[in-house]
């Protein structure tokens, strides 16, 4: 039999590299079944306390400690040091049988330590990391749900990822003016696919709506500690950090037909959210006097991204990152405001006519079939901002009558390409009013320095060659010298400069009416399709004048 030595110290995290507690679980489980507690707050502000019988007291809040730590667990600490923690196997459940779907985490081979760090500015640091294999988080459907039928996900959603490892540091509260370090550092390995979609949405939606259902009450901010008492977390910080090639999957159906859009960005990718997750993502764990609010910056690196769609080609960018704000009020119908900020580099974009009907699909879907409802309506806007800089190139396809050739090898198509250093896209969605008749959105499209229109003709078209000869022999007065940006139109030999410019200003005014949101129905697609207009399969079919 073999002991470590224990010495009581002063300093608590002094011995923290060293192990007395050490844990082996298989087959953990986690069930979160439900939050009766949310549910008795809300029936005794109600006043319907009968639902629960007699077992009606709602916790009262914990005031702010003011009282010193405790020594206990300082000496606890000093005799563990570090704990270890392995779970050969084990999953997280959230759901019961009253939700079609339930979310399951699981993962395999978790190995992890929970130990005290020196903190600058706290008596200790709180910190845990651990290494996990085989995760996989997905929305599964619970074999005991019987209520109303539920649709089908479009595909098994989150295929999974091999490797995650995690890094979660929480600071230990203490009475000093700094904020408290509360923050997630994830970092994902080999064979990390991303899927998301409406459908996986929908079902966030109801599983938040089932643990916080809403209270319609105005929400009072939270008192902030006064000086003397121990501080509380007002912030939490969430780093994700893609550390091999990922895949990036958004799955979505048209109808009765699965489309989707792949994209795949490359190492060193990031993602931060910061709740008030390079993916970062900061949350306000307060309500503040102005509400409540949010943010994200991710960040990828050399994205690729195709479509389901015959012609594949979508987007190509060296660097594509978002900026994200989130902003809620007090008051729970009180007007939100989303701000969306896309920033990308060295870009290159292929436009088809179909891509227009495509994202409006997605957006659709997004946005769901149920009926409107005056009581869960909430106004909201969205703002959009694109910007490329150091040179960007957007690809049209100008064949006769909009067919498309979808070959990888030698397409036979008619292309143009409008290249230029700099692009910015702003406007902003109104969804302020309930069941408007009008809505009225202004796009602002600006285009600035060396700015050119390329052709390309397919090498077996009779015009090809007149276009390359009069490019070559023409007596023509050029005023500036050819664009040097674009990336797949700088082949002299077959992309033509036609056209040359600095600066192009566009703003447009589109005023529509909203289009009221599908009725759900149990009717197969299939049956409805008989009775509804035909889509529009052609330009020519949203013609105000059909042919006779």
């Amino acid at each position: 039999m073999w002991t470590l030595g224990f010495i009581l110290s002063d300093t608590i995290y002094r011995y923290s590299n060293s192990s007395r507690l050490h844990l082996s679980l298989n087959g953990l489980q986690i069930h979160l079944y439900n939050q009766v507690q949310r549910y008795k707050e809300i029936a005794k502000l109600f006043r319907m306390e009968k639902l629960f019988g007699d077992d009606v007291d709602v916790k009262k809040p914990v005031p702010v400690d003011t009282a010193p730590p405790s020594a206990y667990w300082d000496r606890i600490w000093s005799l563990i040091g570090v704990i270890k923690l392995d779970i050969w196997s084990g999953r997280i459940v959230i759901g019961n049988r009253l939700l079609p779907y339930m979310l399951v985490v699981s993962m395999e081979n978790l190995r992890s330590k929970i130990r005290l760090r020196e903190s600058a500015a706290d008596r200790a640091l709180l910190s845990v990391e651990g290494q996990a294999e085989s995760v996989r988080a997905a929305f599964t459907k619970h074999p005991e749900y019987d209520g109303k039928p539920y649709k089908e996900p479009p595909r098994t959603m989150g295929d999974g990822f091999a490797i995650l490892q995690r890094y979660v540091t929480v600071d230990q509260q203490s009475t000093t003016t700094q904020r408290p370090i509360w923050e997630s550092i994830w970092r994902f390995d080999h064979n990390t696919v991303f899927s998301y979609g409406p459908w996986a949405e929908q079902q966030r939606v109801l599983l938040y709506s089932f643990f916080y259902p809403p209270d319609y009450q105005t929400r009072t901010p939270d008192e902030l500690p006064k000086r003397g008492q121990r501080r509380i977390h007002v912030m939490h910080d969430v780093r994700i950090s893609l550390l091999k090639e990922t895949s990036i999957d958004l799955w979505f159906m048209r109808g009765d037909q699965l489309e989707s859009i792949h994209s795949r960005c490359q190492p060193g990718s990031t993602v931060d959210v910061s709740i008030t997750i390079l993916y970062y993502l900061s949350i306000w764990w307060i309500t503040r006097p102005d509400g409540f609010s949010w943010s994200m910056h991710t960040s990828l690196l050399r994205l690729e991204s195709t479509s389901s769609l015959p012609y594949r080609k979508l987007l190509e960018a060296e660097t594509f990152s978002i900026d994200a704000e989130f902003h809620y009020p007090r008051v729970f119908n009180g007007k939100q405001t989303q701000d969306f900020k896309f920033r990308l580099t060295k870009c290159c974009c292929w436009l088809v006519w179909d891509h227009k009907r495509f994202i409006s699909d997605l957006i659709t879907e997004f946005l769901g079939d149920q009926p409107s409802d005056l009581i869960s309506f909430v106004p909201y806007t969205v703002k959009f901002d694109f910007d490329v800089k150091d040179s960007f190139e957007i690809v049209l396809l100008l064949n006769e009558s909009n067919w498309v050739d979808p070959s990888e090898k030698n397409p036979e198509n008619v292309e143009a390409a409008i290249v230029g250093s700099h692009l910015q896209i702003c406007f902003t969605l109104p969804f302020e009013d309930f069941l408007p008749e009008l809505v009225s959105t202004t796009y602002t499209i600006r285009m600035v320095n060396e700015l050119a229109l390329r052709l390309r003709y397919p090498p077996g078209s009779a015009t090809a060659p007149i276009i390359a000869a009069l490019s070559r022999g023409a007596l023509t007065n050029m005023y500036s010298i050819p664009s040097p940006h674009g990336r797949n139109s700088k082949n002299a030999d077959e992309w033509h400069e036609v056209w040359r410019t600095e600066s192009i200003t566009c703003v447009i005014g589109y005023t529509y009416h909203p289009i009221v949101s599908k009725i759900p129905s149990d009717i197969p697609q299939h049956v409805l399709q008989e009775f509804l207009p035909k889509p529009v399969e052609h330009p020519k079919d949203v013609s105000s004048f059909p042919e006779s």
